[in-house]
């Protein structure tokens, strides 16, 4: 991993792994540890980081197992101890603005823009214990997206899909990471599988599964 845009503040440096098969395909961006405390996700990216390189026949996979890296680091379950706000709660983020909001702006910028098709990684937090399944905003207002988006968690394999209808209908309002790709034209879902633990292995093992039915429904792998 290496952090993208060097020219960035260390509190919006981002390590993206960025790996590319040798035939042109879509480009899937798989995201974790937007929320700190959420680490089954980011072990799952990390193990896909790991062994994924060699494997890709085509396409381009993005990688980014720690999104708030402040937060991950501090054990914090939702808060980022750089400002207190919630990085899931401030998409699209502000270039100019405090480092969460910078950060979901370089987030938006450098990993949703080149991105196809996106999932979020989420999961329990050790206090939240969360079943499997896989939320989207579905606000009607590009059936293609929508349709893309059902046809993502079902390549993912979740048992349950939840459709939210009622959310942001804007990008200036999306607020959350899978809703503003979502607005910005990506197909994207925010995927939970189940845990009892922040870092249970069998969610970890579980994401993993889901990426790589996801990756071999894509043709990248």
């Amino acid at each position: 991993m290496s952090p993208i845009g060097r020219e960035a503040a260390p509190d919006t440096a981002l390590a993206l792994v960025d790996l590319r098969g040798p035939r042109p395909g879509p480009t899937v961006a798989l995201v974790a540890g937007v929320h700190g405390g959420k680490r089954a996700a980011v072990r799952a990216l990390e193990q896909l980081a790991a062994e994924l390189p060699g494997q890709l026949v085509a396409g381009r996979v993005l990688l980014l197992p720690a999104a708030n890296p402040a937060a991950l680091g501090s054990g914090l379950a939702q808060l980022s101890p750089l400002d207190s706000l919630n990085l899931n709660r401030v998409f699209p983020g502000r270039a100019d603005g405090r480092p969460t909001e910078r950060l979901a702006h370089r987030i938006l910028r450098d990993v949703v823009a080149p991105a196809d098709l996106l999932v979020d990684l989420h999961g329990s937090d050790g206090e939240e214990m969360v079943g499997a399944f896989a939320y989207a905003a579905r606000p009607g207002l590009d059936p293609r997206v929508d349709s893309a988006a059902r046809a993502l968690a079902e390549q993912w394999g979740t048992p349950r899909i939840v459709w939210d209808t009622e959310g942001p209908r804007t990008l200036a309002t999306s607020r959350f990471l899978q809703t503003a790709a979502h607005l910005s034209g990506v197909p994207a879902i925010t995927v939970f599988e189940a845990g009892t633990t922040s870092d249970d292995p069998a969610a970890t093992a579980a994401f993993v599964r889901g990426a790589r039915r996801l990756l071999a429904a894509q043709g990248l792998i």
